[in-house]
């Protein structure tokens, strides 16, 4: 018996060091870093999902609804949205012959009694098919990645901020966010995004969806970034290292367009803050190998004019949702407080 206990203890203590190992390991910055990313190339994965009907041009003339207003369809909670069954709302404005316009998307803020969906004609929409409708619609406290493609960068991006926070001031965990960034990017690049009109088998269109897209993400992630890491040379150089490295898969011209003003916008951030000129020749260097990166791939594909419309919906959907500025965490030489903050 007394074998017994002494293999027990050793074999105690070694489970218990190989604890301490794990945890230690795990909580190291670069590694919680690619879990992010992880959950981000998931949420990448899931805009593939089915969404019901068939995507189609946006309707001719400047309203489909003609002199109908619709009737509208308010939010039964207060919360974010955090999932839209689009299948199900689909089949049910079909079935009821409506034509759904979404006024919210996954990620958005709602307050109970604000106006979600406008159906038309508004004379079918009763309130027993008003009340399946907001059962579409699943609203929660927090946001979440389930349906939510810009709460997954927005994790990432936080990421990056909180490191370039005077409090932490870690650029390279930054870096290595960006990094996982580019790559995210290059993805959503060659991703075809929900679409924003939907028709069924006869051509009536169904559903007008509000949906992310990829000027809108792009956007997020410069401007906040370059905000915040204005006056570090090695995050610029890095934002433009990550724009060398997926530029070659932008393949729309009105998508390689967008990277260029946000790659331009770096430029400019780093001839007004940075100081050294040896800095700003490095800057201005990878500047032009982005720029050249961006131009390696001339051909569109097909589909142009649906994507400027969801390129235009998302500066639209910029304009009315920006990401709220990010503060400082409590002084700490680690990601512990970043990832603990974000999850």
């Amino acid at each position: 018996s007394v074998s017994i206990a002494v293999g027990l203890t050793l074999l105690s203590v070694a489970v218990l060091v190989f604890f301490f190992h794990h945890v230690a390991v795990a909580i190291q910055a670069p590694r919680l870093v690619a879990a992010v990313a992880r959950d981000l190339d998931h949420a990448i994965d899931r805009l593939a999902r089915p969404v019901g009907g068939l995507p189609g041009p946006a309707p001719a003339g400047s309203d489909a609804a003609g002199d109908d207003p619709g009737a509208t369809v308010l939010a039964r909670d207060t919360g974010y949205v955090q999932v839209v069954d689009d299948l199900s709302l689909f089949a049910l404005a079909e079935a009821e012959e409506l034509h759904v316009q979404l006024l919210t998307r996954p990620g958005l803020f709602v307050v109970s009694g604000s106006p979600i969906a406008i159906a038309r004609p508004s004379a079918r929409l009763t309130d027993a098919t008003a009340d399946r409708v907001r059962t579409m619609f699943i609203v929660g406290p927090v946001r979440t990645s389930e349906d939510d493609i810009e709460y997954s960068i927005r994790q990432l991006v936080e990421v990056a901020l909180r490191a370039l926070s005077p409090a932490i001031n870690d650029p390279f965990t930054a870096m290595a966010a960006v990094d996982w960034l580019g790559a995210a990017i290059g993805r959503l690049a060659e991703t075809e995004f929900p679409a924003r009109h939907r028709y069924d088998a006869r051509g009536v269109l169904r559903i007008t969806a509000d949906v992310s897209t990829f000027g809108g993400i792009a956007h997020t992630v410069f401007s906040r970034i370059r905000h915040y890491g204005g006056t570090s040379p090695v995050v610029l150089n890095r934002l433009l290292e990550a724009v060398a490295a997926f530029g070659p898969r932008v393949r729309m011209q009105e998508d390689r367009l967008l990277i260029r003003d946000e790659t331009e916008a770096v430029l400019r951030m780093g001839r007004d803050l940075i100081t050294s000129q040896s800095d700003l020749r490095e800057l201005e260097r990878r500047h032009t190998a982005a720029l050249v990166a961006l131009g390696a791939r001339s051909s569109t594909r097909p589909g142009t004019r649906a994507a400027i419309e969801r390129a235009r919906a998302g500066q639209r959907s910029n304009a009315r949702q920006r990401p709220s500025e990010i503060t400082s965490t409590a002084p700490s030489t680690t990601l512990i407080a970043v990832c603990s903050s974000i999850t």
